[in-house]
């Protein structure tokens, strides 16, 4: 969940791809990861990159 001054985003978290490493290493002890039970949505940092050129751009990134 995401919360932006008093709004709340019910989408799950989001990091990128290249931080798993990362994330795996701070969830883990005694040589286990044990991570936390949330909603994790992993996402490539040049897919953030190019939809944000696509936004500045004024090109729609979903069609219906």
């Amino acid at each position: 969940m995401i919360v932006a001054r008093t709004m709340v985003y019910p989408w799950p978290e989001t990091q990128f791809h290249e931080f798993l490493e990362t994330l795996a290493g701070a969830y883990t002890a005694d040589g286990a990861v044990k991570v936390p039970n949330i909603d994790f949505q992993p996402i490539a940092a040049s897919d953030v990159a190019a939809a944000l050129v696509e936004i500045a751009l004024g090109r729609r990134l979903i069609t219906t």
